[in-house]
């Protein structure tokens, strides 16, 4: 072991004669992609954060990350305006890495003091964004100044700091994945060691490729060995100390590929490995093994010839085509692959995008209805408005679902997805009842309030929102029972606070005054609502206690989380009790419930927000 770590290091010291630009042939690419090839690309696997997920998939949450959205744009110094697609983007920064160095798709909330680091100034506006070349002069002191930012817990970071660490990683991970082919670029040379061409007799001449390399990995780190142990033992003078050298240049193109760990493209042969390999890692245990995996070193040889096929648009293809068909075939042995199409389909069918701009339609139509309450069509209308987005988010909840082989509720981002949908549904149930657009009118409002957050959640968040679970919550039963019925919970808090708000604005600027069965409708609602958030609130407080018994040894711990459940319980059973004890009347009982909303909306979101307790 101490060999092989020895021989790593020595690798990795051989990258100090070579150096770190990359060696594509110049800027060519600004999304000259055949559609074809990108659509194969999309569906190509490929596993981060230790999900296999669509290579789409990552391409379009690393340039959200980078650069706010997830289309980018730019007029280039030709004057030529580009428009590209995630995969299209990520192709550029893979292949032509001096390219796409001039793209700005950094995007930084304070220019000017990311300027005053030395940055070049990429014109007005103090939220700006910067391409790698416009950093480059300002990344040696970008890079001390995060690394000390980030010793500080996140929480007491300066705005400035957050944005320096946040800029960092992302320039870091730019440069990874631009680098990322540098080994494809950089063959080894037999010619330069007398030792090499022992090993490779018959490519003494010629460039060798890493995939050819590795497969002789054992004999590299053999002949290492020895040349170590003669210059310990002083025997071989000036020839060894000179073969040493000779061989430590023929091994530099090792460097390169002990470096390219930001994609991990090649599935494992050994399906109990649930790590994915990049290029990096397969070098380091195919020059530990004794013998390199006939098969992945398969997987990078077809990997390392795509730099070289984008020449032409028919080479590049079918270099694809290869990979893709070695890599899925793959896949499907390992039982990963089955839900990657569906992934790519569901991210291209924009479920949520479509439900945020139909529900702002459906609201301008329910706002339209109340000009004329008798027109049995606006109030079809009104109905059928809030119907479709609702689908439409359904539609996209249920593709999660399968996608994931969970209940609809894993993360904080799906909670917002959940319980929009659960108030919505709700609404347009009790206007199912009693017909009066009140009910339908504030099912527009919350659903489009709901989609606004969930999308800016997921823009501000730039991560996949789909991640693997932690220990805890790698249980359906549960993610289904407590999880789903205290959310059921949450959503009546706030659909009882959101009719609540339609009382006290009607009050306020004297709406239907004389109506006074509309307001005591309201009143039915509000309470009927609360009873209902009451009921899954304490049920699935009780049953969160089961499941802390099962996984912590404990059913109740004051954790924030449990304090927050626990206080919605209490605050509801205190409206109805204040309303059953005559302590308040129909403005009370609303004014309570949109406190309720206050509560629930601490309980559900404002306590991830600190960070603390076993949640």
């Amino acid at each position: 072991m101490r060999v092989h770590f020895r021989f790593l290091v020595a690798i990795a010291a051989a990258a100090l004669l070579v150096s770190t630009a990359a060696t594509a042939a110049g800027p060519q690419s600004a999304g000259k992609w055949d559609a074809a090839t990108l659509d194969a690309l999309r569906t190509l696997p490929i596993q981060d954060g230790g999900r296999v997920k669509p290579l789409d998939t990552y391409a379009s949450f690393l340039l959200l990350r980078l650069n706010g959205k997830r289309t980018f744009s730019q007029t280039l110094e030709s004057g030529e305006k580009v428009k590209l697609t995630p995969m299209e983007w990520l192709l550029d920064c893979l292949f032509f890495p001096e390219a796409a160095s001039g793209y700005r798709h950094f995007i930084v909330d304070n220019a000017d003091y990311v300027t005053g680091l030395g940055a070049k100034d990429p014109g007005k506006g103090q939220r700006n964004r910067f391409s790698y070349n416009d950093l480059v002069p300002a990344r040696q002191e970008l890079f001390k100044r995060a690394e000390a930012a980030s010793r500080i817990e996140p929480a007491k970071r300066s705005p400035q700091e957050g944005m320096l660490v946040a800029l960092a990683q992302n320039v870091n991970e730019f440069e990874s994945v631009g680098h990322y082919f540098d080994f494809a670029h950089a063959p080894f040379d037999a010619s330069k060691s007398r030792l090499a061409q022992k090993i490779f007799p018959g490519d003494a001449a010629t460039g060798l490729t890493l995939s050819r390399a590795l497969a002789h990995g054992r004999e590299l780190r053999l002949a290492f060995a020895a040349l170590e142990q003669l210059g310990k033992e002083g025997g071989g003078g000036e020839n060894v100390a000179g073969e040493s050298t000779a061989f430590s240049e023929f091994m530099v193109p090792a460097s390169a590929a002990l470096n390219a760990t930001a994609l991990s493209l090649i599935p494992p042969s050994d399906k109990a490995q649930k790590e994915w390999l990049s290029v990096g890692t397969l070098a380091r245990e195919s020059f530990q093994a004794d013998q390199a995996d006939p098969a992945e070193l398969a997987l990078l040889a077809a990997l390392e010839k795509l730099p070289a096929a984008t020449a032409t648009a028919l080479q590049f293809k079918q270099a694809v085509d290869e990979f893709k068909q070695l890599t899925v075939a793959r896949a499907k042995e390992r039982g990963e692959y089955n839900k990657i199409p569906l992934e790519v389909s569901f991210y291209k069918a924009k479920f949520f995008s479509y439900a945020q701009v139909f529900f702002v339609l459906s609201f301008i139509i329910a706002a339209l209805s109340w000009l004329n309450l008798r027109s049995r069509v606006l109030g079809w209308a009104t109905s059928t408005a809030v119907a479709v987005p609702w689908a439409l988010l359904v539609a996209g909840i249920v593709y999660r679902c399968i996608i994931r082989g969970r209940p609809p509720i894993s993360t904080l981002y799906e909670t917002i997805l959940f319980i929009t949908a659960v108030s919505v549904f709700v609404a347009l149930f009790i206007e199912a009842v009693n017909r009066r657009r009140i009910a339908v009118s504030v099912a527009s409002f919350l659903g489009a309030l709901g989609m606004f957050i969930a999308n800016r959640y997921e823009i501000t968040n730039a991560e996949d929102t789909m991640p693997m679970l932690v220990a805890v919550l790698d249980t359906n039963f549960w993610l289904a029972t407590h999880v789903t019925i205290i959310n059921v919970g949450y959503a009546a808090g706030m659909l009882a606070a959101g009719i609540a708000h339609v009382y006290i604005f009607g009050r306020l600027f004297g709406l239907k005054r004389e109506d006074r069965d509309f307001y005591r409708s309201l009143t039915r609602m509000v309470y009927g609502v609360t009873c209902f958030g009451l009921l899954f609130a304490f049920v699935g407080t009780v049953l969160g206690g089961i499941w802390a018994d099962q996984s912590w040894g404990r059913f109740w711990g004051w954790d924030p989380k449990e304090n927050g459940a626990l206080l919605i319980v209490i605050w509801n059973a205190l409206i109805l009790h204040a309303r059953w004890g005559g302590l308040v009347r129909e403005r009370g009982l609303m004014c309570l419930a949109i406190g309720g909303n206050i509560v629930t909306a601490w309980s559900w979101f404002g306590v991830n927000m600190l960070g603390i307790g076993l949640h």
